[in-house]
């Protein structure tokens, strides 16, 4: 599968030098023109025990995209504002698909621990191109009430006890196993009677 992935691990005004262990997402592409399928994984790489991340949402590449999956247990809470909670600049505002873990005291173990991936975040595109930058952000907080999990780094916006992550993720093009345009189905069966004429042709010279 040819995948090309663009990592920005930080909030757009992270100071330089900083921490850097934000949560690392990448998508693999699959899907047609009109109805690419992105399909998100998220790991947790902020290296502090029962720091858990419990929310994940992206802005919608295209127009008319729609969450498509979603994982075991956590549901779709749909379009999520940023400003509210502090959010760092204007381009942060909306968010149109986001997913959250519900009822947290009794799914601890569905929460992306430290050292865990967890993908089924899908989302369907309308765009004809497949999309090649997606802008996401992550929360994170100690659901388990062991009061050692702060954050250290400074790569973060709210505050250290609950820290936000936001970010950009690319891929360059669909995975392999993408749907064939039907263009690209009728080159490749115009071929096949090409080859099948030639050999009609070569039979009957014999």
């Amino acid at each position: 599968m040819k995948r090309f992935i663009l990592i920005l691990t930080a909030a757009l005004l992270m100071p330089r030098g900083a921490v850097q262990a934000a949560p690392l997402v990448t998508f693999t592409t699959s899907g047609t023109s009109g109805a690419y399928i992105l399909d998100f994984s998220v790991t947790n790489t902020l290296g502090v025990e029962n720091l858990d991340i419990y929310m994940f949402g992206i802005q919608d590449p295209g127009a008319g995209g729609s969450i498509s999956g979603t994982p075991v247990n956590w549901e779709d809470y749909g379009l999520y504002n940023l400003q509210t909670d502090g959010g760092p600049d204007e381009d942060f505002i909306s968010w149109q698909a986001t997913w959250t873990l519900p009822g947290i005291g009794g799914t601890v173990d569905d929460l992306i621990q430290n050292g865990e991936t967890l993908n089924g975040f899908t989302f369907t595109v309308s765009s004809t191109t497949a999309p090649t930058s997606v802008r996401w952000f992550a929360y994170v907080y100690d659901w388990q009430g062991s009061g050692a999990a702060i954050y250290p780094g400074t790569d973060f916006f709210t505050h250290g006890g609950n820290p936000s992550f936001a970010g950009f993720v690319g891929d360059a093009s669909p995975s392999a196993n993408a749907v064939p345009e039907p263009s690209t189905m009728l080159l490749f069966g115009s071929g096949l009677l090409g080859l099948a004429g030639l050999n009609r042709r070569r039979r009957l010279t014999q």
